[in-house]
């Protein structure tokens, strides 16, 4: 696999495949100069700010990243689920896998999806009538 950063391509292996939330993460010979660094050590807090950090609708809205910032409001998802958190950055239609960073720049997630409430009635709808 390769990748292509300011004007020079890169040959990288694939360190990590996750194919149920579609992300790979790819491991590089050479270090790259001013890149985003998963966080390590500190577990993410409730109410910490946060910035999305992506491209959605990449060459309909525009080529340039969009930043939106706001806060982790939990740190479960529907059902309860500790895999995700929620937050409150306004994240636009075709956000999925853009970056979640902390104010140090640290990755500290990845943009699965939006709530969807009328999804969320279906599925409590369907539990139900199991």
């Amino acid at each position: 696999v390769t990748i292509r950063y300011g004007h020079k391509e890169y040959w990288t292996d694939v360190a990590a495949r996750d194919s149920s939330n579609d992300l790979g993460l790819l491991r590089l010979e050479e270090p790259l100069e001013n890149t985003a660094k998963l966080r390590g050590g500190k577990v993410v807090r409730l109410g910490e700010v946060i910035a999305t950090y992506g491209y959605p609708l990449f060459g309909e809205l525009s080529d340039s990243a969009k930043i939106t910032q706001g806060n982790i409001n939990s740190l479960a998802g529907v059902g309860n689920d500790s895999r995700v958190i929620q937050f409150d950055a306004p994240t636009q239609p075709g956000n999925s896998d853009a970056l979640t960073l902390d104010l140090s720049g640290n990755v500290v997630g990845i943009v699965s999806s939006r709530f969807d409430p009328k999804a969320c009635r279906r599925n409590r709808a369907y539990r139900s009538e199991r």
